[in-house]
């Protein structure tokens, strides 16, 4: 059977001029008023409109496709986001709860549909005390806190301040006479901007930034202080209890004007305890002449200021304990010099004395360094340390050997350091073993080490009764070692003296090293020199080398070394880089 095309037989039937109609072209379904695959919608009119079915049966515009239609729409971030949630939009393309709306929702304090006395703009609450000065709430000042008497009170009313109070008067130092005593002439540096404060004529409402508007408090000037900058602080009284926690240089000494510094004329006062723990932070040029009481006791122990990284320099510090025994006081100590761990802490130029009463079963530590507070190096450099009275234990300088499971080091150089008045046992400087198994090293080298009682020691110690832990090496360079009455020099127990180099050990019951050290040369053990022989006038306060005395230029050349900061004395005299070396802290003058 003879089969003709389709196409041939339409072309046929209807002509060359005819309009084809192929059956495989699809029907038209768009109108049916069925929503067909591919279509969005289908309502059979079509006729488009907000809401509504494009001739093309895609929806036309519509909540959730991400654009906002005015008129219709408050909000529209698509329908994945359009769920509700705070100054976002809802389901319906309304907004959601925001500030402002005057409903207080679960994310704000407070909402008034705009600022009132009682909100701010950003549905925060406005109160006095908030640091902020609000013109609707009546307030006249808002210096950040509700204290009384310092310009702004606490209903933010201006104040007159109170005239700064009265420090402390300054004890007798009993280690040495202050009549003699020379200037320690460390620097302070600076850095960037300078922050002005001033106890007399500032006001904490100023920001700080020029001579013209100094902030009152040294805590004011720290709030907006930034990482970079110098804090210079003015002669007056300063009652604050501070944190130094970031790279800031705070600088005590001033005259009024900020055109002279010099610390030990114009002194800048902190009767509060200060905290340094910034690598980077220097606290220097103060003095800090604290008024401890009992209600300073925490536990069985008052530890007032304390370092943990950066540096303090040239601070007179003074710190008088109160015989508190019978309310829990059983540990005193001035300063906890404790580096964090990969901290250093510098401690240098400072004039430290602390004191209980001699009759005070109270265990005393001038300057303390150890224990699970220290676990990385402290530098004690050209300080005077003395810590006098106490019935039970009295040390200067004093830690422990490693706490913790790594190396640790403390050094000491050209300090002058002193302990009398101690009934009980006192030592110059002090460092028993710990329980960790990292090694303590203890450098001292051209130090003055002067004790006054009975049943003192130089520099003691004793290993750990912990068969792992670390051991405390000592090295001892140029030390003058001196006791008036005292038991024994050097007695570091099971600890070992790796060097002992250029020394003199007099004065004592014992003047030997105990154990006897790995390595020693020079060193004079002698015993026969006395305080009077070795210094200028050591009662008078004077701890220059006596010119004929066995201090002058029978030390070892430790230029160099790694035995400390040995370049120059305590009066930042240079130190010969040839040739042999003066005994002790201090060069003939």
């Amino acid at each position: 059977m003879f089969r003709v095309p389709v196409a041939t037989t339409l072309l046929f039937l209807f002509g060359c001029n005819a309009e084809p109609t192929s059956i495989d072209e699809p029907v038209e379904l768009c109108g049916n008023g069925l929503v067909d695959e591919g279509e969005e919608c289908d309502d059979g009119a079509n006729a488009g409109g907000y809401g509504a079915c494009a001739a093309t049966c895609l929806l036309d515009a519509h909540c959730g496709d991400g654009f906002i239609d005015a008129g219709f729409e408050d909000c529209d971030l698509g329908v994945a986001r359009n769920d509700g949630s705070y100054e976002g939009c809802t389901p319906e393309c309304a907004h959601a709860g925001s500030c402002g709306d005057g409903v207080v929702d679960a994310e704000e304090e407070c909402d008034d549909a705009g600022v009132s006395a009682l909100c701010f703009a950003d549905c925060t609450l406005s109160e006095c005390g908030d640091g902020v000065v609000h013109d609707l709430a009546m307030e006249e000042c808002d210096d950040g806190n509700l204290v009384a008497g310092d310009g702004c009170s606490p209903v933010c009313e201006e104040e007159e301040p109170p005239e700064s109070p009265e420090p402390p008067p300054a004890e007798v130092n009993w280690c040495w006479s202050d009549a003699d005593l020379e200037p320690l002439a460390c620097p302070v540096p600076e850095q960037g901007d300078r922050v002005y404060v001033s106890a007399s004529v500032g006001s904490d409402l100023n920001d700080g930034a020029d001579l013209s508007t100094p902030v009152a408090t040294i805590g004011r000037a720290l709030a907006v202080a930034v990482p970079g900058d110098t804090v210079v602080v003015a002669a007056g009284t300063y009652p604050e209890t501070l944190s130094v926690g970031y790279d800031v240089v705070v600088k005590g000494g001033f005259n009024a004007d900020f055109s002279e510094w010099n610390p030990e004329v114009h002194s800048a006062i902190l009767t509060g305890a200060m905290t340094v723990s910034h690598d980077d932070a220097v606290w220097g040029g103060f003095v800090m002449r604290a008024d401890i009481t009992i209600d300073d006791l925490v536990g069985a122990q008052i530890e007032w200021h304390r370092i943990t990284a950066g540096a303090m320099v040239r601070n007179q510090i003074e710190l008088v304990f109160p015989d508190a025994y019978a309310q829990g006081l059983i540990y005193a100590t001035g300063i906890v010099a404790g580096a964090r761990e990969g901290a250093t802490v510098h401690l240098s130029c400072n004039d430290v004395y602390a004191s209980v009463p001699a009759d005070s079963p109270t265990h005393l530590d001038g300057v303390y360094i150890g224990g699970v507070d220290h676990a990385g190096a402290a530098v004690l450099d050209s300080n005077r340390i003395c810590t006098s009275g106490g019935e039970w234990v009295n040390q200067a300088v004093a830690g422990n050997g490693a706490c913790v499971d790594h190396d640790v080091s403390v050094e000491l150089s050209n300090n002058l350091i002193g302990v009398r008045d101690a009934q009980g046992s006192s030592y110059g400087v002090r460092f028993p073993g710990c329980g960790g198994t990292g090694d303590l090293d203890v450098a001292l080298t051209n130090n003055t080490i002067w004790t006054w009682d009975h049943n003192s020691t130089g520099v003691a110690g004793y290993g750990s009764s912990i068969t792992e832990a670390g051991t405390v090496w000592w090295t001892l360079v140029n030390n003058l070692i001196v006791g008036e009455r005292g038991r024994n020099a050097v007695h570091v127990g099971s600890s070992r003296i790796a060097r002992s180099e250029g020394n003199l050990l007099t004065g004592y019951s014992s003047n030997q090293f105990e154990p006897a050290p790995d390595y020693s040369y020079r060193d004079d053990v002698s015993g026969v020199d006395s305080a009077s022989s070795l210094f200028v006038d050591p009662y008078g306060g004077n701890f220059r080398p006596a010119a004929a005395g066995a201090a002058i230029d029978n030390g070892v050349n430790a230029f160099g070394t790694a035995f400390g900061q040995t370049a120059h004395d305590q009066a930042q005299d240079d130190r010969s880089p040839s040739g042999d070396w003066t005994r002790g802290a201090l060069l003939l003058e």
